[in-house]
């Protein structure tokens, strides 16, 4: 600082303005500029860079412009000025006093027995000196904080350890502005200074991770000289955060799987129940399920990318959390606020997409409770973007769900033979088919909606039975082609009905006579319509 220089006893410097204050005035150069005369010498060209800006006028020579000679010095970038007097001429001008003073710029007296280059030396060693002491407090904060960071003592400690060596206030924050490790605890506030000042000056260094940034490391009242150590900072503890993330998405897979046998009926209550303790999740309490869908192509950037900041930072995640491809699950106890939980987990998520959906289950006990939670909030994901409660789970996607290979393949073998014969023929017989299943038989009001001629419809029907090797008049072949067209996504629209809408008052049908056994029933509707 300029004071460091004024102090110097051997060079017997003074302040020849009251201000500003030289302590708070950083200086790292200086140059010569000799003013010749109300016309002054361009120093932008020559003294790009330096700061301190010394200099005497020549003896006899013409009036200095002392004002535009200030303005030219401080546009070229000088913090301070300094002006050498001579044993016939040893005061400083006033006209130059003044100008420095209107541009708030301390002015430095240099008396005749003091050289400018015993006052280069000794900005030089000054300067110098901080250098090697900022390198010095850089090596030192590094090595101590690489320490800790092979040590495992997590995010807090980095911090904390930080702020003691640069005694600035520190904070680690996530991309919502949320605090998860400080020093001191509690984070201070910052108060207004007087005249409405800011007391203190904040600052902040970015956390990027995989090249992401995921939050940011604040500082109140950082000093320029650690400048450095707050970069090295931000670096080492976002390689905890990296490290820490690593070790939690192999937990988030391994739950992420689990659910997933669980939900396909391909793990044992038992053997679920195990793996649920290994991750210590207590599976015979009562827990919803949160769900949420992502687009496919986040997939990647989910793994690789903590999101969740607040939970790397304790031993364990809050709410246990899993990944499994393009769904995030979170187990949440019953005594938690489940859709509270569903909305933060939607707001994180945000990042990565508009198009989140979120959906809940309700509230069940033990391995098969979490089996049936997951299947409500998948159907409740499915509703679009955005957070949706629990929603009726329909036989269909509770079978389709259940990831039954043989269910799954008998399915696709029921439809290949009518979409062979429609890229054959050009009728679409799978269309007629869903059509009819969602007229509830009715050959009329299929005709009508197909624009054709109920001939040609009967004949559709009769060869979508010839072709499948189903009756549409048996309600076990019924169950199976529309099953079919759920697992195609060619299902009838009743089907996936909304389950939150009211159901509409059924309209009277015309009776007919009763037939002996339900099969008549439906061959009626096949046959007449």
């Amino acid at each position: 600082m300029l004071t460091e220089l004024i102090r110097m006893a051997r060079l017997t410097l003074s302040l020849a303005t009251p201000g500003p204050d030289p302590d708070m005035v950083a200086i790292r150069w200086f140059g010569e500029h000799r003013p010749a005369g109300p016309e002054p010498e361009e120093p932008e060209q020559r003294l790009d860079g330096y700061r301190v800006l010394l200099g005497r006028p020549r003896v006899g020579g013409p009036a200095v412009d002392w004002p535009r000679t200030v303005e030219h010095l401080v546009a070229a970038g000088a913090a301070a000025l300094a002006i050498g007097v001579t044993p016939d001429e040893d005061v400083v001008p006033g006209e130059l006093v003044r100008a420095a003073l209107a541009w708030d710029v301390p002015v430095v007296r240099i008396p005749p027995e003091t050289t400018f280059d015993e006052v280069t030396q000794a900005l030089a060693g000054l300067v110098f000196a901080s250098d090697l002491d900022r390198a010095n407090r850089l090596a030192m904060t590094y090595g101590a904080l690489t320490q800790s960071l092979a040590q495992g003592r997590g995010v807090q400690a980095l911090v904390e350890q930080l702020h003691g060596y640069i005694g600035a206030p520190t904070a680690v924050e996530d991309l919502r502005g949320r605090t998860i490790a400080s020093s001191p605890l509690p984070w201070p506030t910052i108060e207004d200074g007087p005249d409405g000042e800011i007391g203190a000056i904040e600052s902040s260094r970015r956390l990027r991770v995989h090249g992401a940034d995921v939050g940011r490391v604040r500082f109140i009242g950082l000093e320029a000289a650690d400048a450095e150590a707050a970069e090295c900072a931000a670096t080492v503890i976002a390689l905890e955060l990296g490290r820490l993330h690593a070790y939690r998405s192999a937990e988030s897979d391994a739950l992420g799987s689990l659910m997933e046998e669980v939900a396909g009926y391909r793990s044992d209550d038992a053997h679920a129940q195990d793996r649920l303790d290994a991750l210590g999740i207590d599976g015979r309490a009562a827990h919803r399920v949160v769900l949420a869908r992502l687009p496919a192509n986040v997939t990647g950037r989910l793994r690789s990318v903590p999101w969740q900041l607040a939970e790397l930072v304790g031993a364990r995640p809050t709410i246990p959390t899993g990944i499994l491809d393009e769904l995030v699950v979170m187990l949440v106890p019953g005594d938690r606020d489940a859709l509270a939980e569903a909305h933060a987990l939607h707001e994180e998520l945000l990042g990565f997409g508009s198009t989140v959906q979120v959906g809940l289950g309700a509230a069940h006990q033990g391995v098969s409770g979490l089996r049936m939670s997951w299947h409500e909030a998948l159907e409740a994901s499915s509703r679009g973007p955005g957070v949706h409660e629990v929603a009726v789970v329909s036989l269909a996607a509770l079978v389709l769900q259940s990831q039954n290979d043989a269910v799954r393949r008998l399915a696709a073998e029921t439809l290949t033979p009518l979409k062979k014969n429609e890229a054959a023929s050009g009728a679409d017989l799978v269309h007629t088919l869903a059509t009819y299943l969602e007229e509830r038989g009715s050959v009329s009001r299929t005709a009508a909606r197909l624009f054709v001629h109920r001939n040609t419809l009967r004949h559709r029907l009769k060869l979508i039975e010839t072709l499948t090797g189903r009756r549409l008049d048996t309600i076990s072949d019924w169950v199976t082609l529309w099953l079919a067209l759920v697992a195609d996504g060619t299902a009838p629209k009743g089907s996936q009905e909304d389950p939150n809408q009211s159901p509409q008052p059924r309209q009277a049908q015309p009776r007919h006579k009763r037939s002996p056994n339900p099969e008549g029933q439906a061959r009626a509707h096949l046959d007449g319509g």
